[in-house]
């Protein structure tokens, strides 16, 4: 491919053997031929020096935290990413540009220090992509190139590095080749509890009191029955240490009792549809998901046994309560599964032109290759005799029936000729040969939009049939079916996290879908308070998106656990901000009045529509918090619920409950 000089250099050597050969120059042509050749021959090394080279090229990318390379991080921490292309045989390469391409959910924080090179100068616009962290330098066999740069996630779920591009310029800059490398990698990103805050103002101790009717004991402790044993901290109390056990471990181990009062917690959350979708600030998923990880990291440093339950559409998935470093890790890599998990999405009649833009600026980003193939181009035939007939039915309109009849323009010549020859009309024989020609021609400048879509279509068709094992029958599926085509595109844009801000297909207008979704939420609830065995703390996370048609469900739930003497914590998500819309300044104009006032009606009305749409949320939002309140359940928002789950527990602790009591 030749860069912007290339380009210069090539259309200046035109134009010089033009003006020397038309003005019998002779070294004019030459010189203007020299340039040419000289454009040629750089071409050719280049595209010989360049042959295979994916092939021959080794990445290997390492993500350090402060301690160094990491295979699980955190929402919100600081990461270094370092990425190493290797050249493994060939000759030398002098102009090489490595650009690593960040993950959907991760904000680049420091650009790395650009140089003036030859990159910034004379690449063209197909060349690097405007955002992407990189370096330049040279390449020698057995060499190396690192990128090091540094970044943050903005939420939790998973972290899909898809590869790097990896641009390669001749020493003058006039012709380029550009490789993408796909070398996928995942990893989890947690989310963040941030710094656990004790609200009671104290921390747990030991039960030195006994029961009434005994005496105190001068030296508490020792009699009460062990719950478990661990490694010693700087700070447990001696006569706690297992002295036996700590002579054969050869290491000091602490016994725990069960007078501690551990109190389980039982977290649910609503991982369906509605809380995946995505906002500018994260997806309220997300943000429920960094709320339960402080509640269960503020329980799991009072020692208390934590659960999680998440709800989707498709399945339920419980961790049963549990102490321990290895159970906070299984919990939190639950929240960001089920936070990276694009959820279930019925299939649905759905137009895919609104998914072949962001699906098409993907595929020319990561798979180049399979673009710019010549299975992606349109066959000869489809642009004189237009598509397979099945295809027809998918354009409307005067323009779509122009463009699915154009092979009939052929036909104009011969009637032509034929009507000359009846009414012996020379200027009818003279039109014949420019008849067929100029209206076909007519009827591809009147087609323009459908030969587009067509064009993006049968690119995507042959990429996902490509990825599916290079099916023929999908092939032609994926061009026939618009449903099947939208799912594929949904599900490739999932796979590579690049769904964030599309758009959701609208749900059917009936409340079945909101009750069915309050429904499976109770039902995690009770499954909580049917696998419980003492008074525990149940939190509920879910939002605010039709809170009123869940209430009663939600109710009924709550209300079977208070009645097995369990506490009951309602955790809404931050609502979205409602923003007035700002009306477009009136412009002067001569229609009528009820035309002029047509935009800001319908500005009004989408203002009035939000506020409506706010005031029914605040509504139900205060006939939940007033149900409730009935059952001595509180109802927080956001980051309330820690300090509020923080007194629930101590309010448990002092009734006494116990492990096993029951």
């Amino acid at each position: 491919m030749l860069t912007r000089r290339g380009w210069g250099m090539a259309v200046l050597g035109v134009i010089l053997a033009g003006l020397g050969l038309i003005n019998w120059i002779d070294g004019l042509a030459f010189l203007g031929f020299a340039l040419l050749a000289w454009v040629a021959l750089n071409w050719f090394k280049m595209r010989r020096a360049t042959v295979a080279l994916a092939s021959r090229l080794r990445l290997r990318r390492e993500v350090c935290d402060r301690g160094g390379p990491c295979r699980t991080l955190r929402n919100g921490q600081t990461l270094e990413v370092h990425c190493t292309i290797t050249l493994n045989s060939g000759g030398f390469l002098a102009l090489v540009r490595l650009e690593d391409r960040p993950p959907a959910d991760m904000r680049w924080d420091n650009a790395p220090r650009e140089k003036k090179n030859w990159f910034a100068r004379w690449w063209s616009k197909s060349g690097p992509v405007v955002g992407w962290p990189a370096t330049d330098g040279r390449l020698g066999k057995g060499g190396s190139l690192t990128l090091v740069w540094r970044g943050s996630f903005i939420s939790p779920g998973v972290a899909r590095f898809e590869g790097v591009r990896v641009t390669v310029l001749d020493p003058q800059a006039l012709v380029g080749v550009s490789v993408f490398l796909r070398v996928p990698q995942e990893l989890l990103v947690l989310p963040d509890p941030g710094a656990v805050e004790d609200a009671m103002g104290g921390t747990k101790r030991a039960n030195h009191l006994l029961p009434p009717g005994l005496h105190r004991l001068r030296r508490p402790g020792g009699s009460s029955e062990i719950l478990d044993i661990r490694d010693y901290v700087d700070g447990d109390s001696p006569r706690h240490i297992a002295w036996k056990l700590s002579a054969r471990r050869d290491k000091i181990v602490v016994r725990d009792f069960e007078t501690e009062v551990p109190i389980r917690c039982q977290l649910v959350l609503d991982g369906t549809r509605p809380l995946r979708q995505w906002r500018p600030e994260g997806a309220s998923l997300g943000f429920i998901s960094t709320v339960a990880a402080g509640i269960m990291e503020h329980s799991l440093e009072q020692r208390d046994p934590v659960g999680l339950v998440v709800v989707a559409e498709d399945r339920m998935a419980i961790r049963v309560p549990g102490m321990g470093g290895r159970h906070r890790l299984r919990l939190l890599q639950t929240m960001a599964e089920s936070c990276a998990d694009p959820g279930v999405i019925p299939p649905r009649e759905e137009d895919p032109a609104a998914l072949l833009a962001p699906s098409l600026r993907l595929a020319r980003e990561l798979y180049p290759d399979v673009v710019a193939g010549p299975g992606a181009a349109i066959p000869w035939r489809w642009v004189f005799w237009g598509p397979p007939r099945p295809g027809f039915s998918r354009y409307g309109g005067i323009f779509g029936w122009l463009y699915r009849h154009r092979s009939y323009t052929w036909l104009v010549p011969p009637s032509l000729m034929v009507i000359g020859y009846i009414f012996a009309s020379g200027w009818m024989c003279l039109a014949v040969p420019l008849a067929g020609p100029s209206l076909w021609l007519l009827v591809r400048i009147a087609s323009f939009e459908p030969q587009r879509r067509l064009r993006e279509r049968k690119l995507m068709a042959t990429l996902l049939a490509a990825r599916a094992g290079g099916d023929p029958a999908l092939l032609d599926a994926l061009l026939e079916d618009d449903t099947l085509l939208s799912m594929r595109l949904r599900a490739f844009l999932a796979e590579h996290r690049a769904d964030r801000n599309l758009a959701l297909p609208p749900p059917a207008a009936l409340r079945v879908n909101s009750t069915a979704r309050a429904e499976r939420l109770s039902l995690a609830i009770l499954s909580a308070v049917s696998r419980a065995r003492d008074p525990e703390l149940h939190v509920l996370f879910t939002d605010m998106q039709d809170l009123g048609v869940r209430v009663q469900a939600i109710e009924r739930a709550v209300r079977v656990s208070r009645s097995r003497r369990h506490e009951v914590l309602v955790v809404l998500a931050n609502p979205t901000p409602v923003e007035p819309i700002a009306a477009k300044p009136p412009r002067r104009s001569f229609r009528l009045s009820w035309k002029k006032n047509r935009e800001a009606l319908a500005t009004d009305a989408a203002q009035k529509a939000m506020e409506g749409r706010s005031a029914r949320q605040e509504a139900s939002l205060t006939d939940l918090k007033s149900r409730l309140a009935k059952l001595g359940v509180s109802v927080v928002i956001g980051p309330e619920a820690s300090r509020e789950a923080q007194r629930l527990m101590a309010r448990l602790r002092r009734t006494g409950a116990r492990v096993g009591g029951r």
